[in-house]
């Protein structure tokens, strides 16, 4: 069977000097696609320069494995 599933990534900006890179910090599998963007969003509304960043990433899972 092949679905989507959905990955909660949150991230963190840190800045060495002058340069600023994002971390991930956490990550979440999520079934459903609605929720996932759903705290994505919540998690994004309320960021500043400061606090976490939030993304949902959708990934093809299959169970039918195959080795060349």
């Amino acid at each position: 069977m092949t679905q989507y599933i959905y990955i909660l990534m949150l991230f963190s900006k840190v800045s060495i000097g002058t340069e600023t890179h994002i971390s991930i910090i956490e990550a979440e599998l999520r079934l459903d696609p609605v929720s996932c963007m759903m705290k994505a969003q919540e998690i994004n509304s309320g960021a500043t320069d400061e606090s976490k960043l939030a993304t949902c990433m959708p990934v093809l899972w299959s169970d039918e494995v195959s080795y060349d």
